[in-house]
């Protein structure tokens, strides 16, 4: 039980000294208003698809990593919502 005692420890005094990382890096609460600025049918590209998927209950794919990738992906015929990405 030491174990958990040394977090403990570490952890509150990584919020007392303002040091805390938040987890997840994303906020939920925007990611959910692209179901309201996306149709069904349009596809978003994301830095984090997963949760443009869980939350907004749209279709996400990665984000391109080139232009040549990105062209491909626009010029690919599909419904294409602006790109986003949630830093």
């Amino acid at each position: 039980m030491a174990g958990a005692a040394d977090f403990v420890e570490k952890a509150v005094h990584m919020l007392e000294n303002g040091k805390m990382a938040v987890w997840v890096p994303y906020l939920p609460p925007y990611i959910s208003i692209l179901n309201q600025w996306m149709e069904p049918n349009e596809i978003v590209a994301s830095d984090t698809p997963w949760a443009v998927a869980w939350y907004a209950d749209r279709r996400s794919l990665w984000r391109p990593d080139t232009v040549e990738r990105f062209n491909e992906f626009h010029d690919s015929g599909l419904s294409v919502a602006p790109s986003m990405e949630f830093i």
